[in-house]
């Protein structure tokens, strides 16, 4: 993840890069159209960067279910439900988004 975007910011304006990452996050999700997204933010952890933030999105009744934490990158993105979040802390799927977005400082690319 953070080296694509690293790269990508190289090439890219700080906001395609992050369009493009939002996009990415957004092909994961039941209903992509819906995508809500707040505190979205570059965040840079030992030299490395990636796109941290929240999404709400529609499920498949229609329902929005709440924000939810997500770490991306251009091709690749972990969505983490305060649930799993919460109950297993220690798993890898939330590993990446604690690396980065809770101890990774916000920058400015």
């Amino acid at each position: 993840m953070a080296t694509e975007v690293e790269a990508s910011l190289k090439k890219l304006a700080p906001q395609e890069v992050l369009s493009k990452v939002l996009q990415n996050v957004s092909y994961g999700l039941k209903d992509p159209d819906s995508a809500k997204f707040r505190n979205v933010r570059f965040v840079k952890y030992n030299a490395r960067t990636v796109v941290c933030g929240e999404v709400n999105a529609k499920n498949s009744y229609g329902g929005y279910v709440g924000f939810e934490n997500f770490v991306a990158g251009l091709s690749s993105s972990q969505i983490i439900s305060s649930n799993s979040y919460q109950t297993a802390s220690g798993s890898a799927d939330s590993a990446g988004f604690r690396t980065y977005c809770l101890l990774g400082e916000a920058s400015n690319p």
